[in-house]
């Protein structure tokens, strides 16, 4: 059986990023970052990708709490993958333009601000 030898090196990488701030004690903001290095493959390369998202949040009471998140901050989701040989070439782009925006908001019917206690065992409270 007829073989082809392969032997592709790279160096590879990946760096995420997350940051959070407190504005206020009722108001925080969060981003986080995520980068994809291009990528030696055995027919070809994946290219690199960055992708960053941001969300707010609003504690308005123990039980009300609103959220806004965006995905895909900076319009930066796209990647371009390429696979060759000898009898073929695939260049492929993956592209998302559009960015997500959501909204949710969150109410606790029953908060009564109590924490639960763990159960004592007879067991636990020998062997540990």
């Amino acid at each position: 059986m007829k073989g082809i030898d392969v032997n592709q090196n790279s160096f590879n990488y990946n760096i995420n990023g997350n940051t959070s701030l407190d504005f206020s004690k009722k108001l925080k903001f969060q981003l986080d970052g995520n980068y994809v290095s291009k990528t030696v493959t055995a027919q070809g390369e994946d290219g690199e990708l960055f992708l960053t998202n941001a969300g707010l949040r609003y504690l308005w009471s123990s039980k009300f709490t609103a959220g806004l998140a965006l995905q895909n901050v900076f319009n930066s989701n796209h990647q371009t993958i390429t696979n060759k040989g000898t009898d073929f070439y695939v260049n492929t782009n993956y592209i998302k333009y559009d960015r997500i925006l959501q909204l949710s908001v969150s109410f606790r019917l029953k908060d009564s601000g109590k924490k639960g206690k763990a159960v004592k065992t007879e067991y636990g409270e020998k062997d540990f």
